[in-house]
């Protein structure tokens, strides 16, 4: 990875030196309050997402030099931060956000760093997971999340919906502790009843009080317009109210993917509903119960959703006992 030793000070953000912030708190609440004050240019989302990956990445380097700020960062500070988050087996989607993000406060701060730094990443070859550890889906839920979000992970990860599935639930399928789900096939898919999680009542409330929210904005700004009866909707200005495409999942898709831009692991919706199985039958949940609980036609599709391996072949030959001989002292 080829680096250059010069530092161009040179960048069309506004900002006198004298107004830099000298701890890295500091420069990072810069940083957001400049992002947040171009909101034609920055989503919320995007807010986020430049501002923690850029704290973060900042973070790493300090391990390496504990008074580093964005306007201090060169050449040994970027070998150092490739060499730390590779050696940390994070994937390289998650190393190039926390590239993006230090090149954007650098480029805020008036360093371009960045200018000829070429990098070469090795292409990832770690096998691709068909779920998440335990400890990556607790990551994933303690998160602070939009309303939107939040749902839409809870449903997959912890009641094991479809991406269409989520998609196609309506305000009337919410029951008094569980959900009508409505899964895959013609004629609005087949039909299941599942029961809350410990979590559902909390994160359907949030959503909830958030769609009568966006619902009453744009009445009060355009006075009428009809209302999907699915759960998930979003409002397009003048045009009105809409639901998800459940075809394309577009929409669903984007949601995720801004999920996923928190964390150094890849997942897809179907990462998460996986994730469910394996958690639940590693709770001794019985097979035909998480059959169930998915939607599967046999218990034979559900046992290739959990991904059965070594050690979880070691821990059944663990708990083997047969009656008469175990129990026997040894002679």
């Amino acid at each position: 990875m080829p680096f250059n030793n010069s530092v161009l000070l040179v960048s069309d953000i506004d900002l006198n030196e004298a107004d830099y912030s000298t701890t890295l708190s500091g420069c990072i609440e810069q940083f957001s309050d400049y992002l947040e004050s171009e909101p034609a240019l920055y989503s919320p989302s995007t807010v986020v997402y430049y501002t923690t990956h850029a704290d973060l990445a900042l973070t790493i380097i300090q391990a390496f030099d504990p008074d580093v700020l964005p306007y201090t960062v060169c050449r040994s500070h970027v070998q150092y931060l490739v060499s730390e988050i590779v050696a940390r087996g994070y994937s390289v989607k998650y190393c190039k956000h926390l590239i993006t993000g230090l090149k954007k406060i650098c480029k805020f701060y008036h360093n371009n760093i960045f200018y000829n730094i070429t990098f070469r990443w090795s292409v990832d070859a770690r096998p691709a997971a068909n779920w998440l550890t335990e400890s990556q889906a607790a990551q994933l839920l303690s998160l602070d999340l939009s309303p939107v979000q939040e749902l839409i992970l809870h449903l997959e990860l912890c009641m094991g919906l479809r991406r269409s599935e989520v998609g196609r639930l309506k305000v009337s399928d919410i029951h008094n502790g569980y959900l009508d789900v409505h899964g895959k096939g013609s004629m609005g898919g087949k039909f299941r009843r599942i029961p809350f999680h410990h979590d559902t009542q909390k994160v359907l409330d949030r959503f909830l009080q958030y769609r009568r929210w966006l619902i009453d904005t744009h009445f009060a700004r355009w006075g009428i317009c009809d209302i999907p009866e699915q759960l998930l909707i979003w409002s397009n200005d003048s045009r009105g109210l809409f639901q998800y495409n459940i075809e394309s999942g577009s929409g669903l898709d984007g949601i995720l993917a801004r999920i996923s831009n928190l964390v150094y692991f890849d997942f897809s919706h179907h990462t998460l509903r996986r994730t469910v199985g394996r958690i639940l039958h590693r709770s001794n949940v019985k097979i035909q119960t998480i059959s169930k609980l998915l939607g599967h036609e046999d218990t034979a599709t559900t046992v290739k959703y959990l991904g059965l391996d070594m050690d979880d072949m070691i821990d059944g030959m663990s708990m083997m006992r047969i009656k008469g001989i175990d129990d026997c002292d040894e002679i």
